[in-house]
C-alpha cells in the first residue's frame, strides 16, 4: 500500500500525516489498527462476523480470519 512510510523508504521526501485524522504520521499500522477513522469498523465487523479481533497487530488480525 502506498502509505507515506512506505513512500518515504524508497526515497520520497515528504511530509507524513494521516488523511484520515490529521493527528497521526500515516503508517499501515495507523491506518489499519489504531486511527479513530477505522475503529469503528473493526467494531462493526466483529458484530457481523462471529469473530473477535485483536488489534495488536496486522498479523494477529490475519490469525483472527484464519478459519483452518
Amino acid at each position: 500500500m502506498h502509505t507515506d512510510d512506505n513512500l518515504q523508504r524508497r526515497g520520497c521526501s515528504l511530509v507524513s500525516i494521516c488523511t484520515l485524522c490529521k493527528a497521526h504520521l500515516e503508517t499501515s499500522e495507523h491506518l489499519y489498527l489504531s486511527c479513530p477513522f477505522v475503529i469503528p469498523i473493526w467494531q462493526w465487523l466483529s458484530s457481523v462476523f462471529p469473530i473477535q479481533f485483536n488489534l495488536s497487530s496486522i498479523a494477529d488480525i490475519l490469525k483472527a480470519c484464519n478459519f483452518h
